[in-house]
């Protein structure tokens, strides 16, 4: 399947990062969202969560990573959570009431995610992004 967005050399590709959660509880379940048909991009596409990196998920500290890995590492998990809700952390994550107001502060532009980050004190490594479910 090809389509227009694919081919597209007037638009140079921006950084971004995505991730893959998987449910090994549940035969393997693959978290997709769909996208607004509205949208130009891959409007109507399943797609897993993620986006663009943005300058201030240079801001966000991942422990284990150099700069370059640790920037997308936080974009992957800060669209993650705008997008889906989902909050992946190392250690105690922060309770239900302050992450719906992160999220609603972050969709609405109103606060950094870096700002959430440091406030919350989560943790992120290297490891987050790679642990098996219970391991």
């Amino acid at each position: 399947m090809t389509s227009a967005y694919m081919f597209d050399q007037g638009t140079p590709p921006r950084p971004a990062a995505a991730l893959l959660l998987m449910d090994a509880g549940r035969g393997g379940a693959v978290l997709l969202g769909r996208r607004n048909e509205q949208i130009a991009f891959m409007g109507g596409h399943h797609v897993f969560p993620g986006g663009r990196v943005d300058a201030d998920d240079a801001r966000v500290p991942v422990r284990g990573a150099d700069p370059e890995t640790a920037r997308f590492l936080a974009a992957a998990v800060r669209e993650c959570f705008e997008e889906a809700g989902i909050l992946l952390v190392s250690g105690p994550a922060p309770d239900a009431a302050a992450q719906r107001g992160a999220r609603a502060g972050l969709l609405a532009e109103r606060i950094f995610f870096s700002e959430f980050w440091r406030g919350a004190a989560a943790g992120l490594t290297r490891r987050t992004m790679s642990r098996r479910a219970g391991g």
